[in-house]
């Protein structure tokens, strides 16, 4: 299975598709109709993704509906839980390498 993280932003996400905690590809999407279609077409492409991205409020709730709407499987973390156990693992703050290590 694969796996999708999902940075989430204001507007746009930051993503990364890994299988075997190796990075497959890299995009970035933002919140309306085309990128959800961009993203959907990704997912489609591959084998089973699972979903992980942090509950960020109104940012995150797009993905929901979305990952919701077309009955994918995926994971919402609570952010103070994943920045705690990212912690460790982070040297540098950039969306792309959350996207990662999420």
């Amino acid at each position: 299975m694969h796996v999708l993280g999902i940075d989430v932003s204001r507007g746009k996400s930051n993503c990364a598709v890994l299988h075997d905690h190796t990075v497959v590809k890299e995009f970035q999407i933002i919140h309306n109709k085309s990128g959800l279609a961009k993203l959907k077409s990704i997912i489609a492409s591959d084998l089973p993704v699972m979903a992980v991205f942090e509950t960020t409020g109104i940012y995150s709730r797009v993905l929901t509906r979305f990952f919701i709407d077309e009955e994918m499987n995926y994971l919402e973390i609570n952010p103070l839980e994943s920045s705690i156990r990212m912690a460790g693992l982070r040297r540098q703050k950039t969306d792309r390498s959350d996207a990662v290590k999420l």
